[in-house]
């Protein structure tokens, strides 16, 4: 982490005064006892004021990370409903997919952000091609967000492992970007938690699951870890919300 530079410029003022006092000491005695005092404050405001400076920079920079990963991918429920007007919505989807491919590129962190915008221009060109004529909102998502979804579920074991493994502050930054997006298209997900009943039709089960046994036969069904969320989006004049890319759980393997 780089301390900022007003800190170390002022860090540096203060160092000149006192080499000033120094130099001054040497050659006028006699003056000394006037000015001693007055440098001596100088030296101390300005060392107050970089220590402030860089109190102020640690705050703004330092980040705490979530305990739970998993919870960076968390995207509350949306009112969202998408209607048969794919054509519109459609144009809506690929222009704010490219706004979120030129956010992406604001982000410096090598070959983590490169990756992720070459992924997103993959998929902007896979659904740019797509024939949306005549299409529904159902078959508008099984074809064109259930890939974007699937695009994005495919990194996030890789975001996690950067963020345990790292403490990468910048692929916060990316995910929070790709999270905003599908927030703005109206896809949300549907968290569950270890502990939670499994909901057979919202999470598909991990059976490389390890360290999973147990003899409490409480958790008979119940998840014992969570891998990704389950991603849906409102579909108009459905009561439940349409289903794009269902979540991945661990099961407790209970003795």
């Amino acid at each position: 982490m780089m301390i900022p530079s007003e800190a170390l410029t002022l860090c540096h003022q203060a160092r000149q005064t006192y080499d000033d006092f120094l130099a001054l000491q040497k050659q006028d005695k006699v003056a000394i006892n006037s000015i001693i005092t007055l440098d001596h404050h100088h030296i101390h405001q300005v060392m107050c004021k970089a220590t402030e400076s860089y109190q102020q920079f640690i705050q703004l920079n330092t980040y705490q990370f979530k305990e739970d990963t998993l919870e960076y991918f968390y995207i509350e429920k949306s009112i969202f409903q998408l209607d048969n007007n794919i054509s519109e919505y459609h144009q809506y989807v690929l222009n704010n997919l490219t706004i979120l491919i030129q956010e992406l590129t604001t982000i410096k962190d090598g070959e983590v952000s490169e990756k992720t915008i070459n992924l997103m221009q993959r998929t902007y060109k896979t659904i740019q091609k797509t024939d949306t004529t005549n299409m529904s909102a159902s078959a508008y998502a099984y074809k064109i967000l259930k890939k974007i979804v699937e695009a994005y579920i495919n990194y996030i074991e890789y975001f996690c492992a950067l963020i345990e493994n790292n403490k990468d502050k910048k692929v916060i930054d990316i995910i929070q970007f790709i999270n905003h997006y599908l927030i703005n298209i109206g896809i949300y997900t549907i968290a569950t938690k270890p502990g939670d009943k499994w909901n057979l039709l919202l999470y598909e089960p991990e059976i490389n699951d390890s360290n999973n046994e147990t003899d409490d036969q409480t958790l008979e069904d119940c998840i014992h870890r969570v891998y990704y969320y389950a991603y849906v989006i409102n579909i108009i004049d459905k009561e439940e919300p349409l289903l794009l890319k269902e979540g991945k759980a661990g099961i407790w393997n209970v003795r």
